[in-house]
């Protein structure tokens, strides 16, 4: 599920989180053979959704969305998250593929924007051991005196 609409026009969203729960409850039902509940689906189409850096998705529906959670089972909230480069986070995660690993979005605690994704095993799997990290997508935004200069 994504935000319909064309190239540079603001979407219609779902009235509030109920209604993106609505949305998402309805979008997921058809979907739960895929070997994932419908809240699970639902949960990733979130964080899909909130961990999107291009600045396609508005504040406001971002706000909806982090609401949406709520409604939704499986979430696990650790306001006391570190991100990958040791900078303080809140993540909110959810176990994936039958609890082998979980997906986590953490989020800058001051503004709610995402800072870091990351998967980390729960148990040893394909060489990965319990709480290893093994994708991560870490942002960092800056203002900077040059182009091309790094923060």
């Amino acid at each position: 599920m994504g935000l319909p609409g064309r190239p540079g026009e603001r979407p219609e969203p779902p009235p509030g989180p109920r209604g993106w729960y609505k949305r998402l409850q309805a979008e997921t039902a058809e979907h739960t053979g895929s070997g994932q509940t419908a809240a699970q689906q639902a949960i990733g189409t979130v964080i899909s959704l909130l961990s999107d850096s291009t600045g396609a998705v508005p504040s406001d529906v971002r706000a909806a969305l982090l609401r949406t959670l709520g409604y939704l089972p499986g979430v696990i909230v650790d306001p006391d998250a570190k991100t990958s480069d040791g900078r303080p986070a809140v993540s909110l995660s959810h176990k994936v593929d039958d609890g082998t690993y979980r997906n986590e979005l953490l989020l800058d605690p001051a503004t709610a924007r995402v800072v870091d994704w990351r998967n980390v095993a729960i148990k040893a799997f394909n060489g990965w051991k319990p709480n290893q990290v093994f994708t991560s997508a870490l942002q960092t935004e800056a203002v900077v005196s040059t182009l091309g200069r790094r923060p």
